[in-house]
């Protein structure tokens, strides 16, 4: 229960900090590769992918894998947004590309920006992608369709997990959400009324020899 209890804090404690600040949990992600996020490394892993499929061992481990879309829309956004396929079937090692759609339903542009988890958990370190739109803003006029790719591939070392052993479906979810702008007018620095700025607005006090000078 109590391991059940931390899991589930922790989970909430990244996914708020995604929403509230996806910079911040962007670099976090890419310096750790948390996530299967596009990380800093994503070169070596590609060299590596590219030795294997070389090898009569990627002829051997031909292991099928589902890989299951879903797509979601957080509160206040006026977006239609959803996989273009549900599903794709792939093998580690393979490159395979897939589409979301977005549909902004309204007559003026709004921004939006996206997180997204992988199931199982304990999948997601294998979980690379090559390509993604996620914590990217993305702006889409009135009334506008646009079709969003993501390009990935399961890392072969899916195979040599033994806690993976049983696994042979992976979901892939994203959330949407908008961007609040920010309204009114831009403000911008006084410095000619800021007596900081500006010596002839800084009132000059009396020396403590003066004050006492006056008050005798």
């Amino acid at each position: 229960g109590d391991v059940a209890l931390y899991c589930v804090s922790l989970w909430v404690t990244f996914f708020g900090l995604a929403y509230a600040s996806a910079p911040l949990y962007r670099s976090f992600c890419q310096r750790f590769g948390w996530g299967g996020t596009i990380n800093r490394k994503i070169d070596s892993k590609l060299k590596s992918l590219t030795e294997w499929r070389e090898t009569s061992e990627h002829r051997r481990k031909n292991k099928k894998l589902l890989i299951r879309f879903d797509a979601r829309t957080g509160p206040g956004m006026e977006w239609d947004f959803e996989p273009v396929q549900s599903y794709v079937i792939t093998r580690p090692g393979e490159s395979t590309l897939a589409f979301f759609k977005a549909t902004n339903n309204s007559d003026k542009p709004i921004s939006g920006l996206s997180t997204y988890t992988i199931l199982p958990y304990k999948a997601a370190p294998h979980f690379i992608k090559i390509q993604c739109f996620c914590f990217e803003e993305q702006r889409l006029r009135g009334n506008e369709t646009v079709d969003m790719p993501v390009l990935f591939f399961v890392d072969p070392e899916f195979l040599d997990d033994i806690s993976l052993q049983d696994v042979d479906e992976v979901t892939l979810s994203y959330i949407f959400y908008p961007v609040i702008e920010e309204q009114g007018e831009v403000e911008y620095d006084d410095f000619d009324n800021d007596p900081f700025y500006n010596e002839e607005l800084q009132v000059t006090q009396p020396d403590n020899a003066e004050s006492i000078g006056a008050a005798s």
